[in-house]
């Protein structure tokens, strides 16, 4: 029954949710857009000659981003992406992401990337933000990797609760996402409901120190995710297998963000719907109450 709970919600998350080829939405940053001159082909990966041996893969959420490039032959060029992974190869940092400009997948050398620019406009150094992301992404451990110890972070406050919710945030995100616009009312629904998880950490003992400081730093995360098909279809396998209080959560916290901006269209209307009926033939009548 919870399998076909979630099957009928994807079945709308796949109507609505952009593939990795559609359209990108645009930038605040005043700057035009640009790839290098030349070639239709950009060299895969980046830098020629890069070693091929993987070390690692560190899984990154779906970020969508602006970055300020330079490639091997010293071409600088600005690009909106879509993060997949992150690859290490002896010591080197790879970043696997869709081009939206080139509409395909391209390799970046880290160290290559100077600057990460927001859908709204905020820039800052790559270098220092590729820090935390790996520090705290979940990593694929090759046979060669015994050389160098992966980089691991602390486990602070906001890393605990990104990691618990990171899987969750797909789907309100891609919601919300429906149209292209993350309205401030839809924001502040899915940062209640990391709120609501965070004390449920709290509560069973895996999480303290909660300041204001965490969800401000849950926002610009929210901010800057645009799940694809692929990662919405992950995010329900992984959310198929919780237990019956934290899938009510999500779920409310579903129908609570669809409903924010005011608008309610036909097909939000039918996933609330879906989700009263399924939810109560799984968990009974009043579970979403």
């Amino acid at each position: 029954m919870i399998r076909r709970f979630f099957m009928s919600i994807l079945d709308y998350f796949f109507r609505t949710v952009p593939q990795l080829e559609d359209p990108a939405p645009s930038f605040k940053r005043p700057a035009k857009v640009v790839v290098p001159p030349g070639s239709v082909l950009d060299p895969e990966p980046d830098d020629a000659g890069a070693p091929v041996e993987i070390c690692r893969r560190y899984y990154i959420e779906p970020f969508f981003l602006m970055i300020d490039y330079t490639d091997a032959q010293g071409n600088p060029s600005c690009r909106r992406v879509t993060m997949r992974v992150i690859e290490e190869r002896h010591g080197l940092y790879y970043l696997q992401a869709f081009c939206h400009e080139r509409q395909a997948m391209r390799s970046f050398r880290v160290d290559r990337i100077s600057d990460i620019i927001s859908q709204d406009g905020e820039v800052e150094p790559a270098a220092p933000w590729f820090d935390e992301i790996l520090a705290s992404a979940e990593v694929e451990e090759f046979d060669d990797s015994a050389r160098k110890p992966a980089r691991r972070a602390p486990r602070q406050p906001y890393t605990i609760l990104r990691q618990h919710v990171a899987q969750a945030l797909t789907l309100p995100v891609a919601a919300a996402r429906s149209d292209d616009f993350l309205h401030p009312a839809e924001i502040e629904q899915i940062l209640l409901y990391c709120e609501d998880e965070a004390c449920d950490l709290r509560d069973q003992g895996q999480l303290d120190g909660l300041d204001a400081g965490i969800f401000d730093k849950i926002e610009r995360t929210v901010r800057r995710l645009r799940p694809t098909r692929d990662d919405v279809a992950e995010a329900f396998e992984a959310v198929s297998g919780w237990e019956q209080a934290r899938v009510e959560r999500l779920a409310k916290s579903l129908a609570r963000t669809v409903r924010a901006d005011g608008r309610v269209d036909a097909l939000e209307r039918d996933l609330m719907a879906e989700l009263r009926e399924v939810g109560a033939r799984q968990f009974g009548f009043g579970w979403n109450s």
